[in-house]
């Protein structure tokens, strides 16, 4: 049997594709064993793939009883070959009466199950038993095999003369041996004679060997030795030694008469079985599964293993020499006079489902397999015991929960489905054959009820999903059985996965979205007539700015000292910043952007443009992050960028840099530096009488709810820093 570490090769024989799915994943989902799974749906190409495989069999076959060409005993007859056992285990899957398993027994698999009461459980260890019968009667059987062939050999050396005879004094020395002998230890005449044939006894003998001679030589009792004996090849070889004394007629002893006999290949035979029986030992006494050894003629049981005595509360002597009616696994004794005729004309008997009362009185469900053997000739029957109590709970509790699905599947108004692996249909609530018309059956075969323009994505996606196992959704309109009319419905699926990982099925819900679809329908409608209304005031505000804008410049060669030419180029100039401010707010609203929140980079870039225009040969230079703020701060936010890059440009030198930046916690912060004189060593913003300083505390402090600090740069240049949160936005 392989190691714990090596896959398993399993050879699953069945015609049917879901079938030999349901196996695959029942294996890896009873058992942390990693498989290989090799699968033909034919008896023919599974007979071929079995005698190909014979230097390196299969470590089981899930054999179909019923195949398109041949049926199981046919192909356990071609793989058998005329030998008692087939090259591999073999577990016959089928839905055949027990008569039908007893004949497949004898045709050579370990074991059969019914397809009908198939779970991981049952088929893992089903699988695993096999194994482990298959390796214990192939052992057996090499070792009797080894054993015949060693009697053979024996008794052939034995009308052959190829024992060794010898002769010896009353002192036990050699006098005579026949040239076997020397042809077997290379030694010669001389070498051999007195004691010197000790020389040739495995060193680990020799003492034992000696003691043993010289008591048979002081006793004059016949003298039975096993040693090992070097051979000319420096190989050692067991021999058994038989010498008896010739006495004279005064009944004194004359000589030694004896023969050594090579009995090294029926010695390993021995070893071999008495490895095998060990082996079996432990198997029997480790299983999981309570085990009973009965004897046929008198039904009572003759050995327990230690599951067992734990399983019904007996010791091991209290089981001993009970029928299984008085352990309480038959109802009475006429219970067991039938199992035992049905054992002996069928060889195995089963029972799904036996209630079991251990000891102390605890009721438990029991599942038992009883099989008649010939175990070196003398008839054996082994009982295995299957605690199934857990497993009946688990199996209610499967199907109570497959109720309570159905229940809510049913009452729910949306459609529930359930696919294969594969993606084929195998349940749809009744809601589906309402609204579409189609039956179970129509639907498998796929009779379409989708919109044409609709199939085609709606496959795609469901193929994907199925490929790379992962949830899927996608919008498809689907015909109504009742007026034609088709309504667009959500469809949504997701795997199902077991122990192992691997993908078992799909549950899928469709919903029907067309109420909604309707709505968000109106909805756009309304939103681009919004859109054309914006557009419509978004060209009106703009051009009464333009007006403001250009009475302002007209006022400025007329308006002398009154009101001063700065102050107008800076009213102009803040006209012109809200006047982009709404050029982007404008944009948004074409392209569906949340008309609440303005994008602070956006607005830089906008505004660049118009900042630059009045700069002359100096640079801006605009470096952003990007953010959003609410409306109301955009616009403070926009003037005050205005007022710092005017100072700037007014006060400083070189190149104006604008840098704002996203910090943590929702907050910002924007600079803007040049390269000019800086701010005076005396410098106080709440005492300036300056109008752009009053503007910048105001908006940076109360509208952005910010702190400000004016810097000189180490290098030359003044630097306003402003630091403000960023309010954050419903989701």
């Amino acid at each position: 049997m392989p190691g714990k570490k090596t896959p398993w090769r399993i050879l699953i024989i069945d015609d049917s594709v879901d079938d030999r799915t349901d196996m695959r994943q029942m294996l890896m989902a009873g058992s942390d064993r990693r498989f290989t799974f090799v699968e033909a749906e034919r008896g023919d190409i599974g007979v071929r793939l079995v005698l190909e495989a014979r230097d390196q069999p299969f470590d089981c076959v899930l054999l179909d009883f019923l195949l398109p060409d041949i049926d199981a005993p046919d192909v356990l007859n071609a793989i058998c070959e005329g030998a008692e056992l087939p090259p591999c285990p073999v577990v016959i899957v089928t839905g055949a009466d027990q008569n039908v398993g007893s004949g497949l027994l004898h045709a050579g698999a370990q074991d059969f199950l019914g397809k009908s009461w198939l779970t991981p459980a049952s088929l893992t260890r089903a699988v695993e038993n096999a194994v482990e019968r298959f390796a214990m009667l192939t052992e057996r059987k090499q070792s009797e095999e080894a054993l015949r062939i060693s009697e053979e050999r024996y008794r052939a050396l034995i009308a052959a003369t190829a024992t060794v005879v010898w002769r010896t004094n009353t002192s036990g020395e050699v006098i005579f041996a026949s040239n076997i002998w020397n042809d077997i230890t290379g030694q010669n005449d001389e070498q051999r004679a007195g004691w010197g044939w000790l020389q040739a006894i495995h060193p680990e003998d020799r003492a034992h060997t000696v003691q043993l001679w010289q008591l048979s030589l002081e006793t004059l009792t016949p003298h039975k030795n096993e040693f090992r004996v070097r051979t000319r090849e420096g190989e050692y070889r067991w021999f058994s030694v038989y010498g008896v004394p010739v006495f004279s007629t005064d009944g004194s002893a004359r000589e030694w008469v004896g023969a050594n006999t090579d009995i090294h290949d029926h010695k390993q035979a021995e070893d071999k079985l008495r490895v095998s029986e060990i082996r079996y030992r432990r198997l029997f006494e480790a299983a999981k599964d309570g085990v009973l050894l009965l004897a046929p003629e008198t039904r009572k049981i003759t050995d327990a293993n230690p599951f067992m005595t734990t399983l019904l509360g007996y010791t091991h002597s209290q089981l001993v020499g009970k029928e299984l009616f008085e352990i309480g696994l038959l109802k009475d004794e006429l219970a067991s006079q039938e199992m035992f005729e049905k054992l002996k004309s069928n060889l195995q008997v089963r029972y799904e489902d036996l209630p079991l009362e251990s000891r102390d009185g605890k009721r438990q469900e029991v599942e038992v397999v009883a099989n008649l053997y010939d175990e070196n000739g003398h008839a054996v029957i082994q009982c295995n015991i299957r605690d199934i109590t857990e497993r009946r709970r688990v199996e209610e509790a499967l199907h109570a929960s497959e109720g309570l699905f159905r229940v809510l599947a049913e009452s729910v108004p949306q459609f529930i489905w359930i696919s294969n692996t594969q993606g084929v249909l195998e349940y749809v609530n009744p809601q589906w054959t309402e609204y579409t018309g189609l039956s179970f059956a129509q639907t498998v075969a796929r009779q379409e009820v989708y919109h044409p323009d609709d199939v085609s994505n709606m496959y795609e996606v469901w193929e994907k999903a199925l490929q790379k196992s992962i949830p899927y959704s996608v919008e498809v309109r689907i015909r109504s059985a009742q007026d034609g009319s088709f309504r667009w419905f959500l469809v949504r699926g997701i795997p199902q996965y077991n122990l192992a990982g691997a993908v078992i099925r799909w549950f899928g819900v469709t919903t029907d979205i067309e109420d909604q679809k309707q709505a968000q329908a109106r909805s756009a409608e309304r939103n681009t007539l919004l859109q054309r209304a914006v557009a419509e005031s978004h060209h009106r505000i703009k051009n009464n700015l333009q007006v403001l804008s250009a009475l302002v410049e007209l006022q400025m060669p007329l308006q002398g000292d009154t009101v001063p030419v700065s102050e107008l180029r800076r009213i102009s100039q803040h006209i012109r910043t809200l006047a982009s401010l709404h050029d982007l707010l404008t944009l948004d609203s074409k392209t569906g952007v949340d008309l609440d929140t303005v994008s602070l980079k956006a607005a830089l870039e906008k505004l660049a443009p118009i900042l630059q225009a009045t700069s002359g040969e100096r640079k801006i230079l605009i470096q952003a992050d990007e953010m959003v703020i609410t409306l109301k701060q955009g616009g403070s936010f926009t003037l005050l960028v205005n007022e710092l890059v005017s100072n700037a440009l007014k006060h400083g030198k070189g190149d104006v840099h604008v840098t704002l930046t996203r910090l943590p916690e929702h907050t910002a912060q924007l600079e803007v530096c040049d390269d000019g004189p800086g701010f005076p060593p005396d410098f106080d913003p709440q005492k300036s009488a300056n109008t752009g300083i009053e503007l910048i505390e105001n908006m940076g402090r109360w509208d952005l709810r910010g702190e400000i600090l004016y810097q000189n740069r180490p290098n030359g240049g003044a630097c306003v820093i402003i630091t403000f949160p960023l309010e954050e936005q419903a989701p």
